[in-house]
Parts: structure tokens; sequence; C-alpha cells
């Protein structure tokens, strides 16, 4: 009897004092109930990719391991609760050197998340302090995001702005998204494309995609697009002209995770070019049988007092 009573008062105390500790509520949280980490392994990753990434459009894990591989200074932040995997928010940030001497470097902000039912100030600050060291970096170099509607208007309301629907794109390059059905892509039958061969990317000389790239981006990513050319979910394509001559670029990545399609870039020297290497791309799909539920394109719009 006496020994089946210790053994519960023992059991009580246990529950007490070495259960975990509860959780702060979202919106008290600080540093001390985070784990602030940079270009984390694996395991983490994985969380990411449970937490958020999956579910994420025209995304995949790869899509991490072409940025660490392609920019040396790219740097990958979660914030995860305390001595766990469990993302609760996070941002990609990258420093781009100029293709032109003398020009600034480039500090892009992207990749930013953070779980719906973490969206509290005290969190949203955490992800914003992280976003500011790392930005204090690279004192000399422009900065860049692309962030949507959501972000736009959140960012007015976190510093207490009243946001302006008509003058939002005056002050930052907004990110916009065009959705199109697959029945919706057909090739027409009339179209003349003569003059322009159309080429898989992956035969061609790196020198060609590489160039003709950098005469649009004006920063160093040569590893980068020639990896995202060569995806192995995608259709890169190069278009030259009778001379021979790179007269465009393009490419479109099947998603497998949510059967979405990203198109992009596709650059070339005039809308006819462009036209001959997306029948080529959508030709390349249809012979493929991939399965496709959306296409997406995504574009920005540069704002009037953004730098280039």
């Amino acid at each position: 009897m006496l020994a089946s009573r210790g053994l519960r008062g023992i059991s009580i105390l246990s529950k007490r004092f070495f259960a975990p500790s509860a959780q702060p509520s979202p919106k008290e949280m600080t540093k001390n109930d985070v784990d602030l980490l940079t270009n984390p392994g694996e395991e983490y990753l994985d969380g990411l990719m449970k937490w958020h990434g999956n579910e994420r459009p025209l995304f995949k894990k790869e899509d991490i391991y072409r940025w660490q591989d392609s920019f040396p200074e790219y740097r990958l932040k979660l914030i995860c609760l305390k001595d766990t995997t469990r993302v609760i928010a996070v941002g990609a940030y990258c420093y781009y050197n100029a293709l032109k001497e003398g020009d600034k470097p480039l500090f892009f902000l992207g990749f930013g998340w953070t779980d719906p039912e973490y969206r509290t100030r005290a969190v949203m600050e955490l992800q914003a302090s992280m976003a500011i060291e790392e930005r204090d970096r690279y004192p000399p170099a422009n900065a860049a995001s692309h962030p949507n509607k959501f972000m736009k208007r959140f960012w007015h309301k976190f510093n207490g702005l009243e946001e302006h629907e008509d003058k939002g794109h005056n002050a930052v390059g907004a990110a916009y998204k065009s959705f199109y059905d697959p029945k919706d892509m057909i090739i027409p039958e009339d179209q003349d494309f003569s003059g322009i061969t159309v080429k898989d990317a992956r035969k061609v000389p790196k020198k060609d995609i590489i160039n003709y790239d950098q005469t649009i981006h004006p920063y160093h990513r040569e590893m980068f697009i020639i990896s995202h050319m060569y995806d192995k979910d995608g259709f890169g394509k190069v278009a030259y002209d009778e001379d021979g001559n790179v007269i465009g670029i393009g490419q479109a990545i099947v998603y497998q995770t949510k059967k979405d399609c990203n198109l992009g870039p596709i650059y070339a020297d005039n809308p006819r070019v462009a036209q001959a290497m997306f029948a080529s791309i959508l030709k390349d799909i249809k012979a493929s049988a991939t399965e496709i539920d959306h296409y997406e394109v995504r574009s920005s719009q540069q704002s009037q007092d953004c730098f280039r």
C-alpha cells in the first residue's frame, strides 16, 4: 500500500517536472523560444518540405541544392520551434556580382514564408530581424525582392503604413502570376518559323546559353542558368538564326508534387522567336505524355524608382 502510494507520487512528480514545457503563444514568441538556423542539414530540409515545401507551387527540394551549388553566398534561413524540426518561417538570401565592372552587386531576398498559425507580429519581427541581419552583411549592394500582393499588404500593416493599391508598383518591383489551363495551350498549324532553328538546351554548348542570358540578366549566374536549363523535369530550348547566332533561350519545368508547369525564362530577340521555342516546348511536353494541371508564368513589374 505504501509502495503503491510512493510510486504514484513519483509518477505525478515526473509529469509535473519532467514533461516538455508548453510552447509559448505565437503572439509572445522571442528568440529564446526558437532556433534560428542558417543552411541547415537534411533533417531540417525534410522539415521544411513537410511543413511548407510540398505545398508550395513551383518548388522542389532540388531547387535548394541548385541555389547552394550555384551561389557560394546563398543562405537559407529557417525559424524552427526550439529543439525541433518544426519549421514556422523561412527566408533565402543571395548575393549576385554585377557583370559590368563598377556596377553595384545585387542582394536578393526571396522565398519568404511564415506558417499561418504563426503569422503574428512577434514571429514576423523575428523574420524581419533575420532579413536585416543578412542585409547588413552586404552594405554596398543594392537590395531587391519580388513581394506578392499578400506580402505587400502585410509589410504596410507591419510598419503602420497605409496601403495604396494604385501606387504599390512605384515603390517595389511587385511580382505577378498568370495561370493557364492545358486545354488552352494550342499550337497553331499555320505558324511560320522559317529561318529559326530550335534545339534541345542539353545538346548545345553551354556558352551559347550563358552568353545569351547575360544579354538580359546583368548579374553573374552562370552555374544557375545552366542547371536551370538542364533540369531533369524541364524542356529547355535554345533558338538560332540562319547564321548560327543564338536568338533566344526558353525553359518549362514540370513540378510533380502539384503537376504545375513553370514557363520561364523565355528570352528572345522578338515574339516570333519566343513563339517558335514555346511551340517546340509544347510539342515535347505532349510527346512525353507529361500530366499537367496548369501552366504558370511569373513576372515582375519594375517600379519607377527601382534600379536595374
